[in-house]
């Protein structure tokens, strides 16, 4: 971001296009020496100085001056030309647990906040289309007179626990079904992109039956897009919230499900939804284990699928020891459904150390090219099969995968002679990984 220095002058103002685009490079300190300039410089730069706004706050933050509960008063008070209200449209809240790297927050390093809480804040923000929720410990409400549904480019959540409700707590028999988590949905209408993870969302102590939480979902909310990235070498699932959301009639319209979880809540999750999914994303590393089950993943419920993308950790240089066949990614191929056009697989890989011998295309060998070479050369509607070696991680020398390249091409003949077979590369470099390796 542009640090900019202002000076007072005497000029004609310059055209508003510039203005805009100048403002468009700036960080918050040099947007608000902007305000100071001149009536012409202002306007714009006083919207974009609260376009964005993060709230921190929790139990220990011990100013409060900067917290939710200040951030509330402001927005209800401030009025006129100074209401800074109206002109934000990105609001995250998060607690101070998340400034830690590989931290697990305490309970009281969350930010407590209710859904009328929210609800009241909300109300405020008209042109709201961001909403990310981090690190925040969601309260339900008992009575909560909920104002019209607010429309949402993006709902992100990431390590949220909903406090349980009665109906929660008492074993999910007592009383109509509700959660603090379909409280919250119900405050959004239309959600274009519901973004949840990579950590945990704590749902209370559900049971397998209180997937009729579904019931409670409102039928005005609709999402498009589903990214749900959990991280399972931490133990963290989303299950516990993906499942009320896909026995619901609020993912009809769902265009996109990118998903990275444990294959078995994968599997149900597709079961699902999977009839009238177009779009979908598979995350899953290279021994990703199949259950010995012929269709782990549950493809074969996507009749309607158009796009699949497979993103694969590929094994690193502590894994040559050790069996490297791929259990799944062949019983993926075989199980789609005929309506598939488009299948993407990106092999991720990673480079520690400056051994070329690291690059091995030993691990391509560990899938059974011959049958998916004639399993999909019979889909007329398959138009592309596309792989990429990519890598951002790796020291010494650039890699330019040209062998594993070669192998993949040479392992699949029959559809390299159709036309249809894409093998790219892309490496891409962090100047701080590279710089820390040497």
């Amino acid at each position: 971001m542009t640090t900019l220095t202002v000076s007072s002058f005497n000029a004609a103002p310059a055209p508003r296009e510039i203005i805009y685009q100048v403002i468009g490079e700036l960080d918050k300190e040099s947007l608000a020496a902007c305000t100071l300039v001149s009536r012409h410089w202002h306007n714009p730069a006083h919207h974009s100085l609260f376009r964005r706004i993060v709230v921190v706050d929790s139990s220990t933050h011990a100013d409060k001056a900067y917290g939710l509960a200040a951030f509330d008063d402001l927005i209800h008070t401030s009025r006129g030309f100074a209401d800074v209200a109206q002109h934000v449209f990105e609001l995250c809240i998060k607690g101070t647990g998340v400034q830690y790297v590989n931290h697990d927050p305490k309970d009281k390093e969350y930010c407590s906040i209710s859904v009328a809480q929210l609800d009241r804040i909300l109300t405020r923000l008209p042109v709201l289309d961001t909403l990310r929720l981090v690190c925040v410990n969601l309260h339900p409400s008992i009575t909560c007179p909920l104002s019209a549904p607010k429309s949402l480019e993006k709902l992100h959540l990431d390590i949220v626990k909903f406090e349980r409700t009665e109906w929660e707590r008492t074993g999910a028999s007592a009383g109509p079904p509700t959660s603090a988590f379909t409280q919250l949905l119900k405050r959004f209408g239309r959600v274009k992109t519901l973004h949840m993870g990579p950590w945990q969302l704590f749902l209370g102590n559900l049971r397998p039956e209180s997937e009729n939480l579904a019931a409670d979902l409102p039928e005005e909310l609709l999402i498009e897009n589903i990214i749900a990235q959990a991280d399972p070498d931490n133990v963290c699932s989303l299950g516990n919230v993906l499942l009320p959301l896909a026995h619901s009639r609020n993912i009809h319209a769902l265009q996109v499900l990118d998903i990275h979880d444990d294959t078995d809540f994968i599997n149900r999750v597709l079961s699902q939804i999977g009839h009238h999914l177009p779009h979908l994303r598979l995350h899953m590393d290279w021994e990703e284990y199949d259950w010995e089950l012929e269709d782990p993943f549950g493809l074969s419920a996507c009749t309607a699928l158009h796009t699949l993308h497979i993103d694969i950790w590929t094994p690193s240089e502590t894994a040559w020891d050790r069996d490297l066949e791929n259990p799944c990614l062949r019983k993926i191929i075989l199980h789609l459904h005929p309506s598939v056009k488009q299948l993407t697989i990106r092999l991720k890989r990673l480079q520690y150390f400056s051994d070329k011998m690291t690059w091995s295309t030993q691990y391509i060998d560990g899938l059974d090219w011959e049958s998916i070479d004639s399993a999909l050369i019979g889909r007329p509607s398959l138009e592309q099969l596309g792989f990429e070696l990519f890598c951002d991680k790796y020291t010494g020398e650039a890699p330019t995968f040209e062998d594993e390249i070669k192998a993949i091409q040479d392992k699949l003949p029959k559809l390299v002679r159709k036309g249809i077979v894409d093998v790219t590369a892309k490496v891409v470099a962090p100047e701080s990984f590279v710089a820390s390796s040497h």
